[in-house]
């Protein structure tokens, strides 16, 4: 949550030194070719076989930092969402340069206003960020660049490719409209700087060298006419302060009954954190045992699961698993029972602790699971729908209010179930 919170300052901040600029002489600023990145997206279809698509993004973040997030349109990641995203066969990577590329992670989106954010595991300093300009009706008619990876470009001409910032290309126009598009009231940025297939997700750059747009698409009616989202609309997305957030991070807990298993379980984070560091699954896990106090128990028992039991400088989710209990242990994270690491068949079965010889009264009667990755979480709540005979509902919670969500495959009984889960939790998240 610092990481949004210190993102959004540094917009405002950008925002606010762009807008109190004294106008800069006509002409392209080059360095703003230092902020843009080719992205690729790839999806299996239904016989598995993978199709790919590329288009434009370009990084944000504060001024002389390496940045970390980036600005695309929805449109250019959309076949990646539509596959289940990673999980399922999607892939999404940004290119550098020839063979020097990053997998990059989708951290939100808005298909209405076709916008998205993605990130990085780690900030770059292969790129630059580049400051945003909130555009003004007094701009109308000035000259605006339109930067990106059109695929024409390289169709018409057989170029030699690094696919690095030095084969952007950039197109010459003028603002010539500023409009809110109907049905959607999304703000758009008209030009005739000439945009194509590939450009799409790239910055609209005016002459201080400021961000005012994401290209996004051409006229269907006319060929010499081009959009662009206005930044004003990405601005939303990127400043979580908008009134669901806290300073708890936003996770997402499954709540799970099995026959063969005692009693209600939870599991988390299955839907939101893709690979939480040590700091997120403390939030992780206060997220949980604050939710299962309006569940069953005031003191939940929670385990943090690992592949074994025993710490092992091989598998860093033991050492992390280790490193909370002690921390727990000195100073309560949450308040619950906590053990860690452990592995599954210990959290379900006493007969597998007895049969180990590990001696922990709590094994067969944990009330939570916090999971090391998303894909182990996801993998687990999957097995039990459809081996165990397991009844789920799924509820995002460290937001002001609890929000019910579920798989794209879940049943109605699920999406009920999901609801009935939030009516239960407090609407105001007095414990957050």
């Amino acid at each position: 949550m610092k990481k949004w919170r210190n993102l959004a300052a540094a917009l405002l901040a950008a925002l606010m030194l762009c807008l109190n600029t004294a106008p800069a002489l006509a002409g392209f600023d080059q360095s703003a070719l230092d902020g843009i990145v080719m992205i690729t997206t790839g999806a299996p279809d239904d016989s598995g076989t993978m199709s790919y698509w590329r288009g434009t993004g370009f990084f944000i973040g504060a001024k002389g930092e390496n940045p970390q997030y980036i600005v695309t349109n929805c449109h250019v990641v959309e076949e990646f969402i539509l596959a289940g995203k990673a999980l399922g066969g999607g892939q999404l990577h940004v290119l550098f340069d020839k063979n020097d590329e990053a997998e990059a992670y989708l951290v939100d989106y808005d298909a209405e206003k076709d916008i998205a954010v993605l990130r990085l595991a780690e900030a770059t300093e292969k790129r630059i960020p580049l400051p945003l300009k909130t555009p003004q009706e007094s701009a109308l008619g000035s000259e605006a660049y339109a930067v990106g990876y059109p695929l024409a470009a390289d169709i018409t001409v057989q170029a030699v490719n690094s696919f690095s910032q030095k084969d952007a290309t950039v197109t010459t126009g003028s603002i010539s409209r500023f409009l809110t598009e109907s049905g959607t009231g999304r703000k758009l940025i008209q030009t005739d700087a000439s945009l194509g297939g590939g450009n799409s997700g790239g910055p609209l750059i005016d002459s201080s060298g400021a961000v005012i747009g994401i290209n996004t698409a051409g006229s269907k009616l006319d060929s010499n006419l081009f959009y662009a989202v206005s930044v004003s609309e990405v601005l939303p997305l990127l400043d979580k302060k908008n009134g669901l957030r806290t300073k708890r991070l936003i996770t997402h807990i499954d709540l799970v009954s099995m026959p063969e298993y005692p009693k209600l379980i939870a599991i988390g984070d299955v839907t939101v954190t893709v690979r939480p560091t040590l700091a997120q699954k403390k939030d992780i896990l206060r997220n949980m045992v604050d939710t299962l106090r309006y569940v069953e128990d005031e003191t939940p028992n929670i385990a943090l699961l690992a592949l074994v039991e025993q710490p092992s400088f091989h598998m860093n989710d033991t050492i992390e698993a280790r490193d909370l209990v002690k921390e727990h242990q000195r100073h309560a994270i949450a308040a619950c029972n906590l053990v860690g690491p452990i592995a599954y068949d210990l959290i379900l079965s006493k007969e597998a602790a007895r049969l180990k010889g590990y001696d922990n009264p709590l094994c067969g009667e944990f009330d939570g699971i916090v999971a090391p990755s998303l894909l182990a979480g996801n993998l687990i709540v999957k097995g039990w729908q459809m081996h165990a005979h397991a009844r789920t509902c799924g509820v995002i919670v460290g937001a002001k209010i609890p929000v019910a969500i579920t798989s794209r495959s879940d049943s109605a009984d699920v999406s009920f179930l999901s609801l009935a889960f939030c009516n239960v939790l407090p609407k105001d998240c007095p414990y957050l």
